[in-house]
């Protein structure tokens, strides 16, 4: 980052009197670059590629001058610049642009030096073409200037490389004591006096406009002059204030003064914001007074006529005790002299030679240079404007305005300096109105109800005095709707309210429109004629607007805005928790009223909420086939209407019910072996306790495998007839209990009848044994022809005694057991042999 600092030179500068034997003209140098406020085409002969800077710096400066800015530190990206290109090649810079892998010193001060003398051409062209806005520029301190940039590299297809300019430059520009609040910043109280000087001037172009260009041109000299002293303390103070600025003339103090520069400047102001009649420019000069380099410095301002002939018009010299005080230096041509050479003009007899100095050369092309000889009448609009008739051009039409709304009334008028007072006629006569821009063109009533019928009329007067009074206009007030109807959200067969608010003159009438897409129909709804329309709600009506057309007692109306009615989803009945058993259907059921309404069932099995598949999960009704892993699942139905609204209903939970498929059977076992009562139930999470019942009440079993599907009990004579049963709990604490099993002691025997061998006439015995309830006996014989019962001895005991004979060979002995319960066990068979 650099940073560059130009000053105008110190040096004390001859004065005329020095020179020529006369008294002096200017002291100080000219400053080298003061910024102002160019006119929209500047006229010196800036390039392309510097106006950037001069366009960006004109705005910097404008806004210091015109105190909506403070500080004069001022940073311009690049791109502000409008330059054609932004990358430059090694033909473009004279040199490498990249040196051991860096971009080279060369290459950046090369781009920095073109930066900077567009620059410096955009200060020196600002200086020439803006007498105002830098009053607060100290050129002898000067400016500094740092440039930002960033500079980059890059190559196009061909291969060629680039250096890139991007980033910013900074100006800083110093302030004149007389302004400065800082180096760098500018006191905005000494701004604003500035600015009353400007509005001086103003009131100057103001007071000669309606006098020929010539006469104009000439009452601004005198102006100047009469305002104005000259200051020859600046010959001996190198420092740089008011008295080298347009202020110090116009600032109604006798005790500033100004030298050349302030003369020149000023008259260059009043140039520049005139309106000739004829095609008068006006360019500020610099050179030298008493025709050499060696001369002070002087400024002067050249003016061009309608044929574009060049006058010399120096204020300065024109001022009582100057040397041209007669005029013979204003708007002159000159006795002899060339461009390059410099020209000579007669004053008192004297000839006074002036001399361009080289930025003035540079500035201006040769045309605007090159002066008129003497002689040469200077062309201009030697008459008075022609006087503009008061005239009402456009006269102010009635209005109609809504109450609390704007009714303007407009009236167009040529003349000059025109005033305006509107007046308003309520019933009584004229008055004047205090509204909005009551004393301009344009008339700004705020409507209310007792303003109905009012008149409006401009009185326009110029500057002459000349006064006429425009057309009358009236203020028609219409109605106004205070409250719109608001937007509804209603269920289907509840009733939906649209209400309207307004206000307007006389009794007010009401029509409720409705539209369903196919444009607005009048309502026959409840309160259509109204301020309240009542809508019953109905599924079709969704996305209806309605709105209110308010009527006066004049005839004029308003419409309300419309308001929407959205038909909500309403569930009429919500889905309801189920209990099923394993393999039977769940169906669950939602039922709601709405427009267009599309059904999604969700399931949850307590990990969220996620889409159901099953059978019409996409209608009102949800079918589920009901497995013991459902137990506990919530179901809930997400309605969406026409409208993307969703409602979602409550959430039903399915409880998976225990179903027996196997009850217990009963079961019978002989002392001391095992049997089994088994239960086959479906179910969430079941769990069992067989219970028994001795006979006095059911009590929960011990045995092996109660808290099981399957009891196993060993036989004891105590347990004949005892019941059993199963209590089935599931996951929800719901029980069910199977059904009852009775359980049996069956006989069991022990030891079987033996066949016996007896001689004949001897006791044969038959003995078996068992063990069983109540058991009883009865043995039998088989003599061949079937079992029959023994009415031996013993045959209703353990032990049949058999007399032996011979008759008896080979028949055969069992024993029927009859237990307590009835059931019967049969012995195996024994046979008697006769030996």
């Amino acid at each position: 980052m650099k940073r560059k600092w130009k000053h105008a030179s110190a040096a004390v500068l001859c004065t005329a009197a020095a020179l020529c034997g006369v008294l002096p003209m200017c002291s100080a140098s000219m400053t080298a670059a003061a910024v102002g406020i160019a006119q929209p085409s500047p006229k010196t002969n800036i390039g392309d590629e510097d106006m950037g800077f001069y366009e960006a710096l004109l705005t910097r400066a404008k806004s210091v001058a015109d105190g909506e800015c403070v500080s004069t530190e001022f940073v311009i990206p690049v791109e502000e610049l409008n330059r054609s290109s932004y990358r430059y090649s090694a033909a473009d810079l004279g040199t490498e642009l990249v040196v051991g892998g860096s971009i080279s010193q060369k290459a950046y001060d090369e781009i920095c030096e073109i930066y900077y003398t567009s620059l410096n051409k955009a200060l020196s062209t600002l200086n020439a073409e803006a007498p105002y806005e830098l009053f607060w520029y100290d050129g002898t301190k000067g400016y500094g200037c740092c440039d930002l940039f960033e500079i980059g590299y890059e190559q196009d297809a061909n291969g060629t490389g680039y250096l890139t300019v991007s980033g910013s430059y900074e100006i800083d520009m110093s302030v004149a004591d007389e302004y400065a609040a800082g180096e760098f910043a500018v006191d905005p109280n000494a701004i604003s006096r500035a600015h009353d000087a400007v509005a001086y001037a103003d009131a100057i172009i103001e007071k000669y406009e309606d006098e020929s260009d010539m006469d104009k041109l000439i009452a601004y000299k005198d102006e100047i002059c009469a305002l104005s002293s000259y200051n020859y303390d600046a010959l001996e103070n190198s420092g740089y204030g008011g008295a080298y600025q347009m202020i110090y003339v116009f600032d109604q103090d006798p005790d500033t003064k100004v030298v050349c520069e302030g003369y020149s400047k000023a008259f260059q102001y009043l140039c520049d914001n005139t309106e000739f009649m004829t095609d008068i420019t006006c360019i500020l000069a610099t050179g030298y007074f008493c025709g050499t380099s060696d001369a002070d410095l002087h400024m002067w301002n050249v003016v061009s006529d309608a044929n574009g002939n060049n006058f010399i018009a120096d204020v300065t010299n024109s001022h009582p005790d100057m040397i041209g005080n007669q005029g013979d230096l204003f708007l002159k041509g000159c006795t002899s002299g060339s461009l390059e050479a410099g020209y000579t003009f007669t004053a008192y007899d004297e000839q006074i030679p002036y001399l361009y100095d080289a930025d003035t050369l540079e500035l201006y092309d040769a045309e605007m240079l090159e002066l008129a000889p003497v002689g040469t009448r200077f062309v201009c609009s030697e008459e008075a404007p022609a006087p503009v008739e008061l005239k009402i051009t456009g006269q102010p039409e009635s209005v109609s305005a809504a109450v609390g709304g704007t009714a303007l009334f407009t009236v167009a008028a040529t003349g000059k300096k025109l005033t305006y007072q509107w007046q308003y006629n309520a019933g009584s006569g004229w008055k004047k109105s205090g509204a909005a821009g009551n004393q301009t063109d344009t008339l700004s009533i705020s409507s209310k109800v007792t303003y109905h019928g009012y008149q409006y009329r401009c009185v326009i007067t110029d500057k002459y005095g000349n006064s006429v009074i425009s057309d009358a206009a009236r203020l028609l007030v219409k109605p106004a709707v205070q409250k719109q109807p608001a937007n509804l959200s209603a269920t289907v067969g509840t009733a939906a309210k649209f209400t309207v608010s307004a206000v307007g003159v006389g009794t007010l009438t009401y029509q409720w429109q409705y539209n369903k897409g196919d444009g607005w129909k009048n309502s026959n709804g409840t309160g259509a004629k109204t301020a309240t329309l009542t809508i019953s709600t109905a599924a079709g009506y969704n996305g209806y607007q309605y709105r209110c057309i308010v009527t006066d007692e004049n005839g004029r109306t308003a419409t309300s805005s419309a308001a929407k009615l959205t038909v909500k989803t309403a569930i009429t009945a919500q889905p309801a928790g189920l209990s099923k058993a394993v393999g039977t259907q769940a169906i669950f059921t939602v039922t709601a009223t709405g427009a267009g309404l599309k059904y999604q069932w969700q399931y949850n099995k307590g990990d969220g909420w996620k889409t159901s598949n099953g059978t019409g999960s996409k209608t009102g009704t949800l079918t589920i086939n009901t497995a013991a892993g459902y137990n506990n699942y919530q179901y809930r139905c997400v309605i969406t209407d026409a409208n993307g609204a969703k409602t979602i209903s409550a959430a039903a939970k399915l409880t998976v019910q225990t179903a027996i498929t196997a009850q217990p059977a009963d079961a019978s076992a002989a002392i001391n072996e095992a049997a089994k009562f088994t239960v086959k139930a479906t179910g969430a999470g079941l769990k069992y306790q067989w219970q028994y019942n001795s006979g006095d009440g059911w009590k929960n079993s011990g045995a092996s495998g109660n808290k099981t599907a399957s009891l196993t009990l060993y036989g004891k004579t105590t347990y004949n007839g005892w019941q059993f049963r199963c209590v089935i709990t599931d996951a929800n604490g719901k029980t069910t209990t199977s059904g009852t099993a009775v359980f049996r002691v069956r006989t069991a025997i022990t030891a079987q009848p033996a066949d016996v061998e007896a001689a004949s006439g001897t006791a044969a015995k038959f003995t078996v044994k068992a063990t069983g309830i109540g058991l009883s006996y009865q043995w039998q014989y088989n003599s061949g022809s079937g079992w029959k019962n023994s009415g031996a001895s013993g045959a209703a005991t353990a032990t049949l005694t058999i007399n032996a004979k011979t008759a008896y060979d080979g028949w055969q002995y069992r024993c029927v057991i009859t237990d307590g319960n009835g059931a019967k066990t049969i012995s195996d068979d024994a046979t008697l042999t006769l030996g």
